[in-house]
């Protein structure tokens, strides 16, 4: 995937009139990206989800992946502030990056496998309140070949 966003956002920021190395061929070949992947998945966010439903919102991956540009932003402001303030790069900044990026994904990615087990299924609360969503495309062709995506997805990811 990366052979073709790379070329697309290095030619965006070509037509914007970025020098190469710049931080404006940066940030912009880094959101080009970004955006495409979450067109992309956006897709995959239609077809999954159901048209009659209102529990899952067909373009869940968009934020996400718009999200992770800003976070890679602020990541870079975050990292000049520290060369600004003579904060050596040491063992403690890498171990304090490595807390920060789990705790970052540790937040963001559970609302968005929530929005993937309701677009495939719905998250069913109790055995008492089944409230599983319409059929999609994506459940039909599955469910002929005998699987139930939404029950696969919970089984992974539901509360316990």
């Amino acid at each position: 995937m990366s052979q073709f966003l790379t070329p697309l956002g290095k030619a965006t920021s070509n037509a914007l009139g970025f020098r190469s190395g710049t931080l404006g061929s940066s940030y912009t070949q880094l959101y080009v990206a970004f955006f495409l992947s979450g067109l992309i998945h956006t897709g995959g966010d239609i077809v999954f989800s159901s048209h009659t439903s209102t529990t899952s919102w067909p373009f869940f991956s968009m934020s996400f992946f718009l999200m992770q540009a800003f976070t890679i932003t602020l990541e870079d402001m975050l990292i000049w502030m520290s060369k600004s303030l003579r904060i050596k790069n040491s063992a403690w900044t890498r171990v304090l990056g490595y807390v920060w990026v789990a705790a970052w994904f540790g937040w963001c990615t559970p609302g968005y496998i929530n929005q993937m087990i309701r677009a495939g299924g719905g998250i069913r609360e109790s055995d008492a309140d089944r409230h599983a969503m319409d059929p999609n495309l994506v459940q039909a062709m599955l469910g002929l070949l005998g699987f139930d995506i939404g029950a696969f997805a919970e089984s992974w990811f539901s509360k316990v």
